[in-house]
Parts: C-alpha cells; structure tokens; sequence
C-alpha cells in the first residue's frame, strides 16, 4: 500500500482507540504517541535490504521486491496487518456504540427524549461510517494482492492495483460527505480578492 493507505489506516486505528479510551480513562496522548511509533517503525522496513516497494512503469503496478523479505513484508505487514487493523477499527467502533448505547440508557431521565434520539441516530451514523470505510480498504487490500494476480493484461492489473488505491480514496472522501450532514451544508462561495490599484 501507499503511504497515503497506510496514513488512512492509522488515522482510522487511532480515532476509534482514542474515542474507547476517551470512554474509559484519559490516557488518549499514549495511544496517539505509540500509533506515532508504529507508523515510523512501519516505514523504517521499507529501508530494509531486500525490502522494496516501488512502482513498475514497464506494468503499470506497485511491487513488493522479489526477495523473501519483499515477499513478506508484501504479505504479512501489508495485507494481513491492514485487514487486522481494518477489523480492529470495526470492533472498536461497534464496541463503543455498545457502551454509548448503555450510557445513553442511564442519562435518559435527565435528557429529553428527542435529543437522546438524535445523539441515537448520530451514534448509528458514525458506526455505519466506519463500517463502510474498513470495509472499502479491506477490498482495496483484496483487489491489489488478489485480484491483480488473477487479471491478465497491463492495464487491468493497473486498474485493479494503481486505480484501485485511488478509488478507495474518493470513496472515503465520499463515506465522510455522505454522513457528516456539516460538512454537505458547508457553502463554499468563490472569493474574489481585490488588489486595489495593483494589477496582477
């Protein structure tokens, strides 16, 4: 995966951690710090001997090198450690809507019914947010290790590797307009600067 892959996958790991402790305890800093050093470690394997990944341009696809550490950082660090992050976001996530639920049975004398709905329907919205991003990088990671093996042709396997990565990536951009009723009512008016007497 790109760096971008892996930043978005952490980025979701690290979210869904810090709002599980934000419910158990105030140590969010210390899970912050360490996602921090498992990213930097993550990125100090590349620089391994044996340990590319690089961009074909003669296949149009991103490549693991063709060693045995190429070949298991390919499978191991890549594939299966961004699915297991995928569905550690997703256990999370849903483990906190479960907590939130039960919390939300415990306050509801003293908040009014309609408002203990709509925090209700927020809860299900971010929950269903995360689902549908674990669940498009997970078949992001099936398409590029899996799917480019099966396809033949250069451009095929580009599009099930390359543009692949890039769809995943819209698609986020899309989950995150799509449940974030803020951020659709957000006007975005053109600015026009003036320079005075100046022209430019």
């Amino acid at each position: 995966m790109s760096d971008e892959d892996w930043i978005t996958l952490h980025n979701q790991q690290t979210i869904a951690a810090s709002v599980m402790l934000g419910i158990f305890a105030r140590h969010t800093h210390l899970v912050i710090l360490s996602y921090w050093g498992i990213c930097l470690l993550h990125a100090c394997i590349y620089f391994g001997d044996g340990c590319d990944f690089y961009y074909n341009s003669e296949v149009f696809h991103w490549q693991f090198a063709d060693t045995p550490c190429g070949q298991t950082v390919g499978f191991w660090l890549d594939f299966i450690f961004g699915c297991t992050i995928c569905c550690v976001v997703l256990f999370l996530d849903f483990l906190c809507l479960i907590i939130m639920k039960k919390n939300n049975r415990i306050i509801a004398g003293a908040m009014q019914s309609e408002e203990i709905s709509r925090r209700s329907r927020r809860e299900a919205q971010f929950m269903i947010q995360a689902c549908c991003t674990g669940v498009l990088f997970t078949l992001m990671l099936f398409s590029f290790h899996y799917l480019s093996r099966i396809v033949t042709g250069v451009w095929a396997v580009a599009a099930t590797t390359t543009l692949m990565w890039e769809l995943a990536h819209l698609g986020d951009g899309i989950i995150l307009f799509a449940f974030n009723n803020e951020l659709r009512k957000v006007n975005h008016t053109p600015v026009t600067v003036s320079s005075g007497t100046k022209r430019f």
